[in-house]
């Protein structure tokens, strides 16, 4: 899950630099921006493991594609295609991260309660 978080973290910190590069003259810099902060707290959540704000990854990675699709926003394919690959690894990433999370909590669970039982006569 560490790794995935840094994947996450990489990626937060791309939209960063790429918001000041100068791209895009339509001004989307504070959509990158903002999207790049929030992609880079939630990724210190994600390397510490706490897999329940990966959903948070998942929907800032549909909204890098669904402003990639929007003709008035993004001008010219090297933003077109950095906004959808881009986008496809943080929602692919985020979404794994919940998914995984979920299924390691759920084990965690089994086997707690599993430990409880099996240690109840035994006092």
């Amino acid at each position: 899950m560490k790794i995935k978080g840094l994947v996450e973290l990489i990626l937060g910190l791309w939209l960063l630099v790429s918001a000041f590069l100068g791209f895009d003259p339509n001004g989307s810099v504070w959509n990158y921006f903002i999207v790049g902060v929030v992609l880079v707290g939630v990724s210190f959540f994600l390397i510490h493991g706490k897999p329940r704000q990966s959903w948070i990854a998942g929907v800032l990675g549909f909204w890098l594609i669904i402003i990639a699709i929007a003709p008035f926003i993004v001008s010219g394919m090297g933003i077109y295609l950095n906004n959808i690959i881009v986008g496809l690894l943080i929602t692919t990433t985020g979404f794994a991260i919940l998914v995984h999370g979920r299924k390691h909590i759920h084990h965690l669970k089994k086997m707690d309660k599993h430990l409880c039982y099996r240690n109840y006569g035994s006092e």
